[in-house]
C-alpha cells in the first residue's frame, strides 16, 4: 500500500521534528559539558595547589624541619572521639600575618597519612570528572566508549576517596558505580544498534 503525498509529508515533518529535538539535546549536553569542564578545571587547579601544599607540609613535618607546629583537631565521623594531630607548617606557607593555609589543610582532610591519602584521591577524582566532562563538551555522546570509561573510573575513585567517611557518602559511591555499569551497558547497546543499522 502506497502512502499518499500528505502521509509522506507528515512522516517527513515528524522525522524533521525528531532530528531538531535530538540536535537540541546534543547542544544542551555539549554546553553543559563545556561549562562543567571549565568549573572543574578551576577547582582542579586549586585542589592541586592546596593538595600539594598539604602533602609538602606532611613531608616537612615528617622530616622534623623547623616551622610552626600547629594543632589540627579532627572529629572521627563514626565516633565521638577527637584526634589531635600536630603538623609543622613551613614559615613560607603563611601570607603576611594570616594563616590561610590552615583553613585549606582542615578542608582538605587534616593531618596524617589518612589525610594525605584522601587528598591524593580527591585530586584523582577531580581529574576523572574533568576528563569525562571534557569529552561531553567536545560533543561525545553520553554512551560513547570514552565517556563511559571515564565515568566508571570516576565512580571507583569517588568510592575510594569516600572510604570511611560516612554511610551516606558510601551509598552515593555505590550508586555511582551501579550507574557506571548502566552506562557501560548503554554503550554496548549503542554499539550493537550501530552495527545492526
Amino acid at each position: 500500500m502506497a502512502l499518499s503525498p500528505t502521509g509522506k509529508i507528515l512522516i517527513l515533518e515528524v522525522v524533521f521534528e525528531m532530528e531538531c529535538k535530538k540536535n537540541n539535546i546534543k547542544a544542551t549536553i555539549k554546553g553543559a559539558g563545556k561549562a562543567s569542564y571549565i568549573f572543574l578545571l578551576v577547582l582542579f587547579a586549586g585542589s592541586v595547589i592546596l593538595g600539594g601544599m598539604q602533602l609538602f607540609a606532611q613531608f616537612w613535618s615528617l622530616m622534623g624541619w623547623s616551622g610552626e607546629s600547629v594543632e589540627i583537631i579532627q572529629r572521627l565521623p563514626h565516633d565521638r572521639d577527637i584526634i589531635v594531630r600536630y603538623l609543622t607548617i613551613p614559615d613560607f606557607f603563611y601570607v603576611g600575618e594570616t594563616n590561610v593555609f590552615l583553613f585549606a589543610i582542615r578542608d582538605m582532610g587534616g593531618a596524617g597519612i589518612q589525610a594525605s591519602f584522601r587528598t591524593v584521591f580527591y585530586i584523582i577524582t577531580m581529574f576523572m570528572a574533568m576528563r569525562m566532562f571534557n569529552l561531553l563538551g567536545k560533543g561525545e555522546a553520553p554512551f560513547s566508549k570514552g565517556v563511559t570509561r571515564w565515568f566508571g573510573l570516576f565512580a571507583v575513585s569517588f568510592f575510594i576517596w569516600n572510604i570511611g567517611t560516612n554511610l551516606a557518602m558510601s551509598m552515593v559511591s555505590i550508586v555511582l558505580i551501579a550507574v557506571s555499569f548502566v552506562f557501560s551497558y548503554g554503550h554496548l547497546l549503542q554499539e550493537e544498534s550501530d552495527t545492526t543499522l
